[in-house]
């Protein structure tokens, strides 16, 4: 299609191709570009206040309030939980600095790494965040 729309080149707003038929631009003379490490902190940023909302219930609370169920205000309704100081497990630490942005904020993260165990990960973390490259080994993770 970009080839008979007269196009040149395209290029990828990831860190990879797998979502690019390269070998079908290549057949047409199309150059195939990526942009690693334009969205690093942006994802970062995105993982953790994911995290937090996971943490502090704030999608099952909006969900509760505009069905119309408060009916008043419960001492423990929707607090959630603290995440500061808690042990985060982060399977699949990598480029994107997703345990270097808990740190900053006080949270103690624990990584997985294809050589060390996934077991211990999920056995002293409090919350488990997944970022693995998607691959046969991490397909269904």
């Amino acid at each position: 299609a970009l080839s008979k729309a007269g196009g040149k080149a395209f290029s990828n707003m990831a860190v990879g191709y797998n979502n690019v038929d390269v070998e079908a631009a290549n057949k047409y003379g199309i150059a195939v570009g990526n942009t690693p490490g334009v969205l690093t902190e942006t994802t970062a940023e995105l993982a953790a206040s994911l995290s937090l909302a996971a943490a502090r219930r704030i999608v099952e609370a909006d969900g509760f309030m505009r069905a119309g169920l408060y009916e008043g205000w419960l001492p423990h309704l929707f607090v959630g939980n603290l995440l500061k100081g808690q042990t985060v497990g982060v399977i699949g630490a990598g480029r994107i600095a997703y345990g270097q942005f808990l740190k900053a904020n006080g949270e103690q993260p624990v990584t997985w790494k294809r050589a060390s165990s996934m077991e211990e990960v999920l056995r002293e973390a409090d919350l488990i965040s997944l970022h693995p490259v998607l691959d046969k080994t991490t397909y269904h993770l």
